[in-house]
């Protein structure tokens, strides 16, 4: 099933709900709702009317839900697989090449129909909520990421934080213990573990986290 054969299954309402709640200031999810969901179904007409890539897509979109390193909760995150171990990020493939990518099966059994529509056109509209837009954003990006990569001067963390700190007086971290360290370090460890254990599952093989 790709994502036309998906988009054809959902429940547009429910998907526009866990579409909007993706957004992490509460505003937006509230925000002119009419609106928004006027322009969603805009966004769902827009990509099944895509004139698609004639090329037999090799790899599938995965989705999965992730436990967080940020708090307590869990979020999806989806993208293309191959079968090298490898994720690849799906926000900047072109639209009609992604539309034919056919979903993992076991992320639609695991998570259902809307669930995983909500959040590879999150993914996918990253860059913009429409085509021509999308194409505009990522073009401009990718010429943004090589000219930086020609850039000769590179700053650690530590030193992006004094500047930061020397520019606005506001530290970009708080200050932690070796203790505080050192619990957040075995957290991260088992969250690691967790989410490598999750993806391997799901993918069948050893997934690169």
């Amino acid at each position: 099933m790709n994502l036309i054969d998906l988009l054809n299954k959902i429940n547009i309402e429910k998907v526009f709900d866990l579409y909007v709640n993706k957004y992490s200031d509460d505003k937006l999810k509230t925000a002119n709702r009419e609106k928004g969901f006027t322009n969603f179904c805009a966004l769902i007409d827009e990509i099944k009317r895509l004139k698609l890539s004639g090329e037999k897509a090799k790899a599938v979109i995965v989705v999965v839900k992730l436990k967080s390193f940020d708090d307590d909760g869990y979020n999806f995150n989806a993208f293309e697989f191959n079968g090298d171990g490898e994720r690849y990020a799906i926000d900047m493939t072109p639209w009609n090449e992604l539309a034919v990518v056919n979903i993992l099966d076991k992320s639609i059994e695991l998570y259902g129909v809307d669930e995983v529509a909500a959040e590879i056109l999150w993914e996918m509209t990253f860059w913009g909520n429409n085509e021509a837009t999308h194409k505009k954003e990522v073009k401009k990006t990718v010429k943004s990421l090589k000219k930086a990569s020609k850039c000769k001067k590179f700053y650690t963390m530590e030193e992006m934080e004094d500047r930061w700190f020397k520019k606005y007086g506001i530290p970009l971290r708080e200050k932690k213990t070796e203790e505080q360290l050192a619990a957040e370090r075995e957290k991260s460890k088992a969250i690691h573990e967790e989410n490598k254990n999750t993806l391997n599952d799901l993918c069948g093989i050893d997934v690169i986290y």
